[in-house]
């Protein structure tokens, strides 16, 4: 009975000092995030599915990317200045994340456009029913009454903004920005480091990896 309060004992104290969690761990957690949140954006192809993902996948995606950060931050409080660099620079988790960023803006960026111009369909579609109806010249008073969750897609920043920042401006692109000021002597040849792997995953497109 006692070793197996011993042993919980030392998994919740691991839980919470964040020792199971590592830059492989937590920047896998991002990619899949990053992946499924774009891969909902696909499926919209309607209102209904809009619906379908903002409820399932969209809108819940700030509170996941909240605990992923919060565990970046217990990642980062566990550890030394050096150790921070070092085990960023030598984790392959961290270039896929880094790599895959680029192409994940992009796809976003895409993604955001078509629905713009579904969300256009949508709001034209209205209007040609009003004319159909006698309007001629019809004004969509509420624009949001036509196809309220695409609306929150595309006009609100509530949904997608999360996501956008997540891929333009991460935690990680600031916890980077400020290894040159902590002061780790070995951090020259880490930095060297670091560029060589970024060329090895960068994506066989011509993209420059920018984190």
């Amino acid at each position: 009975m006692i070793k197996k309060q011993n042993l919980l004992l030392l998994a919740l104290i691991l839980l919470l000092t964040g020792c199971t969690d590592n830059m492989d761990s937590i920047t896998r957690e991002l990619r899949n995030a990053n992946n499924e949140a774009i891969d909902a954006m696909m499926m919209v192809t309607n209102e209904r599915q809009a619906y379908r993902m903002n409820t399932r996948v969209l809108k819940p995606m700030n509170n996941r990317y909240s605990n992923i950060e919060y565990k970046l931050k217990g990642w980062e409080s566990n550890r030394s200045n050096k150790e921070i660099i070092e085990e960023t620079f030598n984790s392959t988790g961290f270039y896929l994340y880094a790599a895959e960023l680029q192409v994940n803006r992009m796809r976003y960026s895409m993604e955001k456009t078509r629905l713009r111009n579904l969300y256009k369909q949508y709001q034209n579609r209205k209007l040609e029913e009003m004319r159909a109806a006698g309007d001629a010249d019809p004004i969509i008073t509420n624009p949001k009454e036509v196809c309220p969750e695409l609306y929150d897609l595309v006009v609100t920043d509530s949904v997608l903004k999360p996501i956008e920042t997540q891929l333009t401006e991460p935690k990680l692109k600031q916890m980077l920005s400020q290894f040159p000021s902590m002061k780790v002597d070995s951090y020259p040849e880490l930095h060297r480091m670091f560029q060589e792997k970024l060329k090895l995953f960068a994506p066989k497109e011509k993209i420059n990896i920018v984190i």
